[in-house]
């Protein structure tokens, strides 16, 4: 949860002390001092203070959080935590047009932590839609403020929207690149825009090494086809690629698997292994896994061929909009490769391909 700090509240550790009278001295002390930061506290303080509290009982809580919701009508401290808890959902249910709505009201009255949370809720559409341009307004009001992790949003913002150069300028002009995500933003856009290549490979295999799976996949991808002037090597990219799966990124996964299978020496030769992770590619979302599990299974080269799996992976292809797979499924149903001869599904099939722009399904539609 974004809390925001209490401005005076002090939460002390006791100590062992060898003599009990110090020990009681102690905590009589620690009782007044508490006492008294609690009545220095702001009523917004002692609000935030009750709702985070576990011991406080579901009807203090709902008479605190009407308070909060009451102070939020003014007060932009309340609107910004209220948001938040919007946002995150763990003390109230999860309301992300509310949180959005929140930020916005926190942010017009200058609030800095508002209008970045605000803008990265812009940025990505939650609770609304896109705005990248109020976005990038709000963020280069903080970035004035000395903001740090808006400038980061900023630089981000510019990257996905393929804005290398501007992603660039805004991190070289920082003293030092710190957190694994700017080195990896910095190193793809040098890359992108073909400057100093051999910077961006050193700040890509420092954001690796800092366990950012972004930059070991690119690093994968990198070795695996020898990209940006550096020499193939399946081994550096079964190394990167390995740590790129690590939290099940689809692509990453379809990336090793198709290394695998030209490289079955990293798996001792276990074709299965590959076919395993063509399967959670597909699973996490990526849109070529099926068609290559489909070919493995037609094709009968690497693993036995079963053309029932063939059908069953090709019609999930299909399903995502590929054209080729449509058009594998209509020559199955034209040749009986698995199925009973079909002219009528093969006719749709390929029907459907020529839709989804398959040439060759096109040319024999003539």
């Amino acid at each position: 949860m974004k809390k925001l700090l209490l401005s005076s509240l002090v939460i002390l550790s006791g100590c062992t002390l060898d003599s009990n009278n110090e020990m009681q001295n102690t905590t009589d002390n620690t009782i007044t001092n508490i006492q008294q930061n609690i009545d220095k506290l702001t009523e917004l303080d002692q609000i935030i203070s009750t709702i985070e509290d576990e011991k406080t009982s579901d009807t203090e809580l709902k008479k605190q959080l009407e308070k909060l919701a009451y102070m939020a009508n003014e007060n932009s401290e309340a609107m910004l935590y209220l948001a938040s808890l919007y946002e995150e959902g763990d003390i109230i249910s999860k309301n992300l047009a509310l949180a959005r709505s929140y930020y916005s009201k926190s942010s017009q009255k200058n609030n800095t932590l508002a209008r970045y949370y605000y803008a990265l809720m812009l940025i990505d559409g939650r609770g609304g839609e896109t705005n990248h341009k109020e976005a990038k307004e709000l963020l280069q009001t903080n970035i004035k403020d000395n903001h740090e992790q808006s400038t980061y949003a900023l630089a981000y913002l510019h990257f996905i929207d393929k804005d290398y150069q501007k992603t660039i300028n805004i991190l070289s002009t920082k003293k030092s690149i710190d957190s694994p995500s700017s080195k990896y933003l910095l190193g793809i856009s040098l890359l992108e825009q073909n400057q100093n290549i051999d910077k961006a490979i050193e700040l890509l295999t420092q954001s690796s090494t800092e366990k950012n799976i972004y930059a070991s996949h690119a690093l994968g991808k990198i070795y695996a086809h020898g990209k940006h002037g550096q020499l193939k090597d399946p081994k550096k990219s079964f190394f990167y690629l390995k740590q790129a799966v690590q939290d099940n990124d689809p692509n990453a996964l379809y990336d090793l698997a198709m290394l695998t299978l030209e490289n079955p020496e990293f798996i001792d030769n276990d074709y299965n292994a590959s076919i395993e992770k063509l399967i959670h590619a597909d699973k996490y979302g990526n849109k070529f896994a099926s068609f290559e599990i489909a070919k493995l299974y037609d094709q009968g080269n690497i693993v036995k061929q079963n053309y029932e799996k063939a059908i069953y992976w090709y019609k999930k292809s299909a399903e995502k909009g590929n054209n080729r797979a449509m058009y594998n499924l209509a020559s199955m149903y034209a040749n009986g490769d698995g199925v009973s001869v079909s002219m009528s599904d093969a006719e749709f099939w390929l029907k459907q391909s020529a839709q989804y722009g398959n040439q060759r399904a096109i040319e024999l539609l003539k």
